[in-house]
């Protein structure tokens, strides 16, 4: 088995994204945080690090326990912590929160469980991927009404979109899910189990991982993807996407919220 590893900041204060990788107990996956719409630092670290921070702990902390255990016990951590720095939990404009993709590799299986917009890809030994976690853009009425005037800033298209933003983060644990505290998560918690029959590489990412150009459309292309990391591992696909986002600094092209996200992913090859 060998294990490729990949974490970039992207272009905030903070790195808000984690990988677990814990090779004794073949417990492996990615958490990708997210801070409330209060801008507020918690001992000099935002919400979206404390989220993924917690997460990670977790699950590095007791890898024996099961994925629903962990999720659920990371899930408790959060709002544990939220409490103690005195957060507003009933707001989720105020919640710190992080999605996460896991996997266990069992002898002749993998189990996984995912919450939020991380992913968890296989890829066949004929060069074939199959999506194994479902896809969900939470972010799709934002950037539905992103278009961009020629000399407007990022800022001045957040400030313009802010009710929208505000609407769509309120629908956490409604309309999408993720970890931030409320047991409501647990009912967008996905799991699933497939066979290791045939399946050579297993990729965990953050959503800074997928191409720019499939970030407008319905569905992102996994195909254009794949055939990247198969070419320049997921080294070559992090510097294809930094490249392509590199040459849309004001994210007029691509709807973003930042020039760059950051990125945790993981290949696993059998």
């Amino acid at each position: 088995m060998k294990i490729e590893q990949l974490l970039l900041q992207g272009s905030g204060q903070f790195i808000e994204d984690r990988l677990v990788v814990r090779s004794r107990q073949r417990l492996f996956g990615v958490f990708d945080g997210a801070s409330s719409l209060v801008p507020q630092l918690y001992q000099q670290r935002s919400g979206a690090w404390w989220a993924a921070e917690l997460a990670w702990q977790t699950f590095c902390q007791q890898p024996d326990d099961t994925l629903l255990d962990l999720a659920r016990q990371a899930n408790q951590d959060i709002a544990h912590h939220m409490t103690r720095f005195a957060i507003d939990r009933r707001n989720p404009l105020h919640c710190w929160s992080t999605s996460a993709a896991v996997f266990r590799l069992l002898p002749n299986h993998l189990e996984w469980l995912q919450c939020g917009d991380c992913l968890i890809l296989a890829i066949d030994r004929q060069g074939q991927a199959e999506l194994l976690t479902p896809y969900s853009n939470h972010d799709a009425e934002t950037f539905s009404q992103w278009t961009a005037q020629p000399d407007e800033t990022l800022p001045q298209i957040l400030q313009r979109l802010r009710p929208t933003i505000e609407r769509v983060r309120l629908g956490m644990n409604r309309d999408y899910g993720v970890l931030n505290g409320d047991t409501a998560a647990e009912a967008f918690f996905c799991q699933g189990r497939i066979t290791l029959d045939n399946i050579q590489h297993i990729l965990a990412f953050s959503d800074g991982l997928l191409p720019p150009l499939a970030r407008q459309g319905a569905m992102p292309d996994f195909s254009q993807l794949t055939r990247l990391y198969l070419q320049g591992g997921l080294e070559g696909l992090g510097q294809w996407v930094r490249f392509v986002e590199g040459r849309d600094p004001h994210c007029h092209r691509y709807p973003r919220f930042k020039c760059h996200d950051d990125v945790a992913a993981l290949a696993i090859s059998l």
